[in-house]
């Protein structure tokens, strides 16, 4: 209770009168009782105007036995203390809560920097940040059907329905589903800065709150790295003007700049990037003759623009120099753990293009491995999933039997190949120990027809998916140049596979089966 009475006292870092309680909350079919799928309590600065509570929109459908409902209400600010000491207490909230554990979390800064995922659940914080109290959900037992893996395609569509009510983005967040979180948004000041000309240090701006009649004893520390290194370094005491300089040494790095109040000790603002030392502005002026050209049988027409200004060339420092190491340092990096590598560069061979995926087999089939590809053979397959070192793990292959169409065996008709690719699989010599492999292929009507070449890897409600894009197909693997490269949203990759893979469910489609 220290820290919430720490953050509520008036003028600490906000001047807070009443909550507004935003409430998702889980129906379930014959079940009289609601439980919390996450609550969010934002302290304002505006007195309570009703206490009566507001659903938004209709109920949303997550399956036939669960819906979702979305209630806010505001609180006084003794009302939202009570709510929380009954937490701290475990006591719950209130029946949706009441029979629920719930760890009271330690004071949690969110700053307002780009990728901070809890950003996406609190309410606008995009000034200097918020505090946040949170009650954290580690058992999540009344919310597993939402939670459970097989389901998190409805938890996704769950999500977006929530996210057309009302800013909360919970795709991507399941760690948080029942959660409750006090939010205190920082208020008392408006703190901005901006790079000095100079280029050795920063200017701090405060706008204060009028309600507060004394200005806060701060601290300002600056620092700035670059190569892992700090090359800039500056801590004061606030001198209560409206601006304030810090001579840190150099801005040619990554800045960061914290503003702390002293007693208590809180932080009022902070921000973490880098500052421009410059910006060219260029004038496009629009030429009246325009380019044309025909394209089938049609003249196109494109107005072409000139630059008035030319860029002037830009003269390399230090920090260029020190960067370009680094960016060369990472590629380096991403290549030797084949989150993107280039083959056909250098002379690389099938042989070695092969030693990846296998590598990557290795250290990710765990929950199981999907190799997509139009023109995957059963040789393919010994060269790949056979390698997958986990046993009974789901090993999964998609055909286009595109290989047919190149083949040199011209006469040979899609079902001669499917024919001849479960041949080679029976006369493998294998004795399958440990493996659960199956291999189906898109023929007649069954499923669509796919271009790109997939390595998957689905997730877990431990871990998550990978999947990677490979390029071209791998009977061609690290002969000629393409680029394997990991896919930023693999889940979706996860899904689309699944989804064919469900189409390809009959006997025509079925090349060979281990199990």
């Amino acid at each position: 209770m220290e820290e919430f009475d720490t953050l509520i006292a008036l003028g600490n870092i906000g001047i807070y009168l009443s909550c507004e309680v935003t409430e998702i909350f889980v129906i379930r079919k014959g079940d009289l009782n609601v439980s919390n799928l996450y609550t969010l309590v934002v302290f304002q600065e505006k007195s309570v105007t009703s206490t009566d509570s507001n659903y938004l929109g209709d109920r949303i459908k997550f399956d036939k036995q669960i819906q979702v409902g979305i209630m806010q209400y505001e609180l006084t600010i003794p009302d939202a203390r009570n709510k929380f000491e009954n937490l701290y207490n475990g006591k719950g909230w209130d029946k949706k809560m009441h029979n629920i554990k719930l760890r009271s979390l330690p004071k949690q800064f969110v700053p307002v920097t780009d990728g901070t995922p809890l950003n996406k659940i609190l309410k606008n914080n995009i000034d200097n940040g918020s505090y946040v109290l949170e009650f954290f959900d580690e058992e999540k037992s009344t919310n597993n059907p939402i939670l459970d893996y097989a389901s998190r395609e409805k938890f996704d569509d769950l999500c977006s329905a929530i996210a057309e009510q009302l800013p909360i983005f919970l795709t991507g967040l399941p760690d948080r589903i029942g959660s409750v979180m006090f939010q205190f948004p920082i208020t008392i000041a408006d703190i901005s800065s901006r790079a000095l000309k100079s280029w050795a240090g920063t200017k701090i701006s405060f706008a204060w709150h009028p309600a507060l009649t004394t200005i806060p004893d701060c601290q300002i520390t600056v620092t700035e790295t670059l190569d892992n290194n700090i090359i800039g370094y500056k801590t004061e005491d606030y001198n209560k003007l409206d601006s304030q300089d810090l001579i840190s040494g150099s801005l040619n790095g990554k800045t960061q700049i914290v503003v702390t109040r002293t007693n208590p000790t809180l932080i009022l603002s902070t921000f973490y990037g880098n500052y421009l030392r410059g910006i060219n502005f260029g004038m496009n002026i629009a030429n009246h003759e325009p380019r044309i050209f025909n394209l089938n049988g049609q003249i196109q027409s494109v107005q072409v623009k000139s630059s008035e200004v030319p860029r002037p060339a830009k003269v390399k420092e230090f920090d260029d120099l020190i960067r370009n190491r680094l960016y060369n340092a990472e590629r380096r990096r991403l290549e030797s753990t084949l989150q993107f590598k280039q083959y056909g560069r250098n002379a690389t061979t099938h042989q070695e293009g092969l030693a990846d995926i296998r590598k990557l087999i290795e250290n990710n089939d765990r929950n199981g491995v999907y190799l997509w590809d139009p023109f995957l053979s059963s040789q393919d397959l010994l060269n790949t999933l056979f390698y997958s070192p986990t046993a009974e793990t789901p090993l999964r292959a998609i055909t286009a039997l595109n290989s047919v169409k190149s083949s040199k065996k011209s006469s040979e008709t899609k079902l001669q190949t499917l024919a001849r690719f479960k041949k080679e699989l029976n006369d493998s010599n294998s004795n399958n120990h440990g493996l659960d492999l199956e291999f189906r292929c898109k023929i007649d009507q069954h499923g669509w027809a796919f271009h790109d070449r997939f390595l998957i890897f689905p997730g877990s409600d431990q871990m998550v998916a990978k999947a990677y894009s490979l390029g071209t197909s791998i009977n061609s693997f690290g002969k000629e140049h393409h680029i394997l490269q990991e896919v930023t949203n693999p889940q979706r990759i996860v899904d689309a596979f699944e989804e064919l893979w469900d189409k390809l469910n009959s006997s025509r489609c079925l090349i060979w089966k281990s199990l």
